[in-house]
């Protein structure tokens, strides 16, 4: 079984960004739902972002409206 990294490399990395953020948000939705399944632990979203080990994402929101409109223009 192929690792979730070569995974995005060969297939995720060449979506749209908006079929990327809509698989993020099915990864999201299914973990989510793990999560329900098992109350024991209990991560809102930013605890959940921040232990992945890409670094947790965007630390504010400037930062990411600067990634999305460097993504818009490359477009």
């Amino acid at each position: 079984m192929p690792s979730a990294q070569e995974i995005y490399h060969s297939t995720v990395s060449h979506l749209p960004t908006e079929e990327r953020l809509r698989l993020a948000a099915l990864i999201l939705k299914d973990l989510a739902a793990t999560q329900a399944s098992a109350p024991e632990e209990h991560l809102s979203v930013v605890e959940l972002i921040n232990s992945l080990p890409a670094g947790g994402g965007f630390k504010n929101s400037a930062k990411a409206d600067a990634y999305l409109s460097a993504e818009r223009a490359s477009w």
